[in-house]
């Protein structure tokens, strides 16, 4: 039966979220400032999911956001991390991740962390000044 579990108190339901998920973990720029790869999201795994599915289970999903905005819905519920390639470089976003099981009922958002793909500004190449001529001493006559 693929039916919500609810919490019953003073004869008023409640369908529950997901239990035990701690949210983000963190958000880390990529390969450093060398490369512009974006930043990896990671998030705690749902040790209970509370919404008594038990087959085909496809509704559930973590839902990644970037500074109150969503930007995915990942169904791959064996990934605890995604990397997000599309924020401005050299910009700070705070990052935060929900849990939502087969009811689509969600965690709150809780916690958010700061993230920021560190792309390095490197001066424009140009090629490198010429050197001065060598000069050879005079072969002196006596």
């Amino acid at each position: 039966m693929n039916s919500p579990l609810t919490r019953t108190f003073a004869s008023q339901s409640y369908v529950v979220p997901p239990l035990d998920f701690d949210g983000i973990l963190s958000a880390t720029d990529v390969n450093g400032a060398c490369v512009d790869e974006g930043v990896e999201i990671a998030w705690d795994n749902v040790l209970d999911w509370n919404d008594g599915c038990t087959v085909s289970c496809t509704n559930r999903r973590f839902v990644i956001y970037r500074s109150a905005a969503k930007v995915r819905d990942e169904y791959n519920l064996t990934l605890s991390a995604w990397i997000d390639p599309t924020g401005a470089n050299r910009t700070i976003y705070n990052y935060g991740v929900e849990a939502c099981n087969h009811s689509n009922i969600c965690t709150a958002l809780g916690n958010t962390l700061p993230g920021v793909d560190y792309v390095s500004m490197a001066p424009p190449w140009a090629p490198p000044p010429p050197r001065p001529p060598t000069m050879t001493p005079a072969r002196r006559r006596y």
